[in-house]
C-alpha cells in the first residue's frame, strides 16, 4: 500500500483522500504499525492529519497497546483535529480503558457524549493541505470524521 504512494510524478501526485485512504486499508488489516510512515509520507507531501485521518486510525488500533491509543489521541490534539462521535466509536474497545477515559476527561470532554460531525467548514474537514503535520491551517469542505 505504501508503494502506491511511492509511484507518483508531477501529474500523479497523492493527495489527502489517498492517504487516508492508504489509512483506512491499513487499519482494515489491523496493521497500525504501518500508520507512523503513511503520515509522515503526508506530512512530506504537504498534507495534515485531519477528521477521516483519525477515524481511519483509531479503528485501527484493535490489537494496539493503550500507550499506542494514546500517542493518536494526542496527534489529533495537536493536529487541531476537533474529536466527535465517530472518533468516539472508533475506538471501540478503547473506550472502556481508564487511560483513555482520564484523556479525555483532562481535556474536558466526555468519551461518551462527543459532539456531531460538523457539516461546515473547519478543521477536521477534507483538504486540510499544510506545511506538516501539526498544521493549524483551516480544511476545506465538510467536516466530520468520517474514514
Amino acid at each position: 500500500l505504501q508503494n502506491m504512494i511511492d509511484l507518483h510524478d508531477d501529474r500523479t501526485k497523492p493527495d489527502d483522500k489517498t492517504f487516508n485512504s492508504v489509512l483506512k486499508a491499513l487499519s482494515g488489516a489491523g496493521m497500525f504499525r504501518s500508520f507512523d510512515p503513511v503520515l509522515n509520507k503526508m506530512s512530506i507531501f504537504g498534507y495534515a492529519p485531519d477528521g477521516f485521518t483519525f477515524t481511519a486510525i483509531f479503528t485501527g488500533l484493535r490489537s494496539a497497546r493503550v500507550a499506542d491509543v494514546l500517542k493518536y489521541l494526542d496527534l489529533s490534539k495537536s493536529s487541531n483535529v476537533v474529536l466527535n462521535s465517530f472518533h468516539g466509536t472508533s475506538l471501540g474497545r478503547w473506550r472502556g480503558d481508564p487511560k483513555v477515559r482520564s484523556w479525555f476527561s483532562n481535556r474536558n470532554l466526555d468519551i461518551n457524549n462527543l459532539p456531531q460531525p460538523s457539516r461546515g467548514g473547519g478543521r477536521g474537514g477534507r483538504g486540510s493541505r499544510g506545511g506538516g503535520r501539526h498544521n493549524t491551517g483551516r480544511g476545506r469542505g465538510r467536516g466530520g470524521g468520517r474514514g
